[in-house]
């Protein structure tokens, strides 16, 4: 490896707790005219195997990605990623923040439409779109990347009822934040997936659990009351856990169903030939 430094993105928000990881060494730093206003480690991203189990014991070396949480003690001159004394990376303030402004939201049935206008000096601003319900001052992400003065987001995730829309405009040194704006969001069907069983897995005869969930719009776990279980389109019990007798031998759909079969998940399920 060359040592080469990209920095991906540089944000200025509120978070809580610190940067986790593992110590590279490595610092950044915020300087101002008076020299180096704060500073903090830069934390190299654990990776883990696809199960979550692993120990990153395969990638102690380069490259990897890296994590700092700069306290934003002020807006600064530059910011400067070092190690010991040696500059590996710097980022000069921009002339001026970028500004966000006009910033005007509707939704259909299954979209939220955006539409704003900003002014910045850097030609890379990123713009991010956040949502909170009601008055509630707890801001969740809604979309990161947006471009141009406009979007379209599905509502995937919103609560139904009046929210709250806001966006962040990042230039590489500066973050803003535009006045938030009111919609509705309309009261959409609810999600149900099954859990269990799994796809494409072969069962023996026997019992066999069948466990699936229903949630609304925002991902809130519903009453499973309404629930349906059908195989092969044959209602076999409702709930959102129950145990059956495995169907006979070879390939048959199993379906989860709620508000009059109007919404539904399926998977096909194969039975061996054998007992449990």
């Amino acid at each position: 490896m060359d040592g080469a430094v990209s920095v991906v993105s540089v944000t200025r928000l509120e978070v809580e707790g610190a940067a986790r990881g593992r110590d590279t060494g490595l610092r950044m730093h915020l300087v101002d005219g008076d020299g180096i206003a704060s500073s903090a480690p830069v934390m190299r991203r654990v990776a883990f195997a696809d199960c979550g189990c692993g120990d990153d014991s395969d990638s102690a070396e380069p490259p990897y990605w890296f994590t700092v949480f700069l306290p934003d003690v002020t807006d600064g001159t530059a910011i400067r990623l070092v190690d010991g004394d040696e500059v590996l990376w710097e980022r000069q303030a921009t002339d001026a923040p970028p500004r966000v402004s006009g910033l005007r939201a509707h939704t259909d049935e299954s979209h939220l439409a955006l539409d704003w206008t900003l002014e910045a000096r850097s030609d890379d601003v990123k713009v991010w779109a956040q949502w909170a319900c009601g008055d509630d001052d707890t801001w969740q992400g809604l979309s990161i990347g947006l471009r141009d003065d406009h979007a379209t987001v599905p509502l995937t995730g919103l609560a139904a009822g009046p929210i709250r829309v806001r966006l962040l405009a990042h230039d590489g040194f500066y973050s803003t934040v535009s006045e938030p704006v009111s919609v509705d969001v309309p009261e959409l069907p609810p999600t149900v997936v099954i859990i269990d069983p799994r796809a494409d897995i072969y069962y023996p005869n026997g019992r066999i659990l069948l466990n699936g969930t229903i949630t609304d719009n925002a991902g809130v776990p519903l009453d499973g009351a309404e629930l349906q279980w059908q195989i092969d389109g044959e209602p076999v019990g409702r709930g959102r856990q129950i145990r059956v007798e495995v169907p006979s031998p070879g390939r048959h759909e199993v379906t989860l169903a709620a508000h009059d079969d109007r919404v539904r998940d399926s998977v096909i399920i194969q039975v061996a030939d054998g007992p449990a």
